[in-house]
């Protein structure tokens, strides 16, 4: 199902002239980019926000 959806978003952004970049932020993700033919270019630092927006 994963690699369906991926498949839809990436001709739907290439329909609309855009590019379509993957973020992977864990292993699965990472194989379904891969099987799409999506290729690491390397590890950048990112930040994930743990909290709620109302503290």
């Amino acid at each position: 199902m994963a690699k369906i959806l991926g498949a839809q978003m990436i001709l739907e952004a290439q329909k609309r002239s855009l590019f379509p970049l993957w973020d992977a932020h864990n292993e699965a993700s990472k194989k379904v980019a891969e099987r799409l033919g999506y290729k690491c270019l390397g590890a950048y630092p990112a930040y994930e926000w743990k909290g709620t927006f109302d503290q």
